[in-house]
């Protein structure tokens, strides 16, 4: 009896060895992947920051500051990212409203283009930063209808067009983008409202789990394990109605502020789609190769919204003309300090140039 007892015993450690074993083994080979742990993302600095929304999935907490790697986020008590802007109630108001390239993902409070806007413009300018990780044209039109109006924008910058083309060949199409709607549940860490499965919740902390459930293509939160593929390189037409339909609603929103809109077209760093084969982790079913030739069609549609010679809008078509560089971006299309800076003075001209020949109001 007392062997068999020191059998059961002896198995169940050697199952406890070997389990830990292969947990500590996973989060190796994770991190090897990956270049992080499965517990830790990229977006941990800005996933600190982050709470639900009823609509929106998820928004800036206020008036917080995070630190981690050398980087700060800094939030204000309407939710937005600091941007230095000051308190004065005569200076110019400039909305600026967008994506996670808009609120600045992967660079410091000081780094983000619209931190360096408020710098170039000066005190008698109060630039608020709406941008937020994942943002489409979707959520944009509601925060222009919702929480935009609120800041009473003299102007409006309207950066779209990346988080739109993410919906591009979806199997899953939709006139309101539910399928990146619910990735944005990955994309920003923020619990779904119902319970999730054990094996799900598990995959959150548990290297295996998640490799396993990586090399099945199931895991549906991690926004970096979306499946990849099949992959085009032709545009949806079904995506570029929706995205021109939401663009007119924003210049509608935008215009019943009385504000002035200027629309920039998505900048990417094409020098990386041109290395990578296959489709990207965000837009997982676009050809990386064609992404350039897409999302510069992508963008002509703005000129369909906004004309050449619109009263009230008009598009900063600069930024498609400079001559951007590897080391202007931090990856596929989110600028460094650099690249911010180039953005943010080809704004800056536009942004001066219009105001000095109008009163704002």
């Amino acid at each position: 009896m007392r062997q068999k007892l020191e059998l059961v015993y002896f198995n169940v450690a050697l199952v406890c060895v070997l389990l830990v074993g292969l947990e500590l083994g996973g989060q190796v080979v994770y991190y090897l992947l990956k270049g992080y742990p499965v517990f830790n993302t990229p977006l941990r600095t800005e996933g600190a920051v982050l709470e639900p929304h009823p609509y929106l999935v998820g928004r800036l907490r206020g008036g917080i500051r995070v630190e981690h790697d050398g980087k700060v986020v800094t939030t204000t008590p309407i939710h937005t990212r600091w941007t230095g802007a000051p308190a004065d109630s005569n200076a110019i108001r400039v909305a600026v409203v967008g994506g996670s390239t808009t609120f600045g993902a992967g660079v410091t409070d000081t780094a983000t283009w619209p931190a360096r806007l408020q710098a170039l413009l000066g005190p008698g300018y109060a630039v608020t930063n709406f941008g937020l990780l994942g943002y489409s044209t979707a959520e944009s039109i509601i925060q222009m209808a919702l929480i935009v109006p609120e800041s009473r924008p003299d102007i409006v910058v309207l950066y779209e067009g990346w988080n739109d083309i993410r919906s591009y060949h979806d199997p899953e199409q939709s006139p309101d983008y539910y399928s990146h709607g619910m990735r944005q549940f990955g994309t920003l860490a923020i619990p779904r409202p119902q319970r999730r499965p054990l094996l799900d919740r598990l995959a959150d902390v548990s290297a295996t789990f998640r490799l396993a459930l990586m090399a099945g293509k199931t895991l549906p939160r991690a926004a970096d394990s979306i499946p990849i593929g099949p992959v085009f390189a032709t545009p949806d037409s079904f995506v570029d109605r929706i995205y021109h339909r939401n663009l007119e609603t924003l210049k509608l929103l935008s215009t019943r502020t009385g504000a002035y809109t200027l629309f920039v077209p998505q900048v990417l760093n094409d020098s990386w789609f041109a290395r990578h084969e296959g489709g990207d982790w965000w837009t997982p079913h676009v050809d990386n190769h064609a992404m350039p030739e897409l999302i510069g069609r992508f963008n002509r549609l703005i000129h369909d919204v906004c004309g050449s010679r619109e009263a009230a809008c008009e598009v900063v078509d600069d930024v498609t003309r400079w001559k951007w560089k590897a080391d202007d971006f931090i990856d596929e299309g989110h600028f460094s300090g650099k690249g911010g800076d180039a953005f943010a003075k080809l704004l800056a001209t536009r942004i001066r140039g219009y105001t000095e020949v109008r009163q704002p109001r």
